[in-house]
């Protein structure tokens, strides 16, 4: 069951307008990983397919929770990702790169293609795992793969899969959603 349109929040209408000077927000961005990632904010990773983008995330989750190079300094942070790959390659990346259990999966959700009501209910499922588990960050791998539109190119639907990832934001967990362009060779710049 959806809340009502015209959600009110500490009495006041959330569709208010309020002026530029009232605007409530933190003076910085909480970070997660400086200048990339940071709480309530969603962050879009988009390379080539075959070309890192797993082994990136993992290296940087092992790097936020137990230390490295790509943090300046370690974070205790407790991140879950979301996978369309399966529990046997992320246990052998977990031994391989040294992943702690501040590190939790959801290997495979999907069979097929999700409907968009399944794929706002993961996402809900996600949310409520998240904070259960006291997550700081969910890494999504990859997007395309996992939810809903089959053609990216149509907006709404686009739009339609997007939405609901901000019941994540507004909870304050920082999202790092993985994609790859389109198969293909294309022109520059239209990857």
């Amino acid at each position: 069951i959806l809340p009502p349109l015209r959600e009110v929040q500490s009495g006041k209408n959330r569709w208010t307008p309020v002026p530029a000077s009232q605007l409530q927000a933190g003076d910085q961005a909480d970070w997660v990983w400086l200048g990339y990632v940071a709480r309530g904010c969603a962050t879009l990773l988009t390379g080539g397919w075959k070309s890192g983008k797993t082994t990136l995330i993992t290296d940087l989750v092992r790097d936020l929770t137990v230390g490295g190079p790509l943090c300046e300094s370690r974070k205790e942070i407790r991140v879950l990702i979301v996978s369309e790959e399966g529990p046997l390659l992320w246990k052998r990346r977990v031994s391989q790169r040294g992943l702690s259990d501040r590190v939790i999966f959801i290997c495979r959700p999907f069979t097929r293609r999700a409907h968009q009501s399944e794929w706002e209910e993961f996402l809900g499922s996600i949310r409520d795992d998240a904070l259960r588990e006291s997550c700081d960050l969910v890494i999504v791998d990859t997007l395309s793969t996992l939810w809903p539109p089959d053609d990216e190119n149509d907006a709404a639907k686009v739009q339609r899969a997007l939405m609901p990832l901000t019941d994540l934001l507004e909870a304050g967990i920082a999202l790092l959603l993985i994609n790859h362009p389109k198969k293909g060779d294309s022109a520059d710049g239209m990857a």
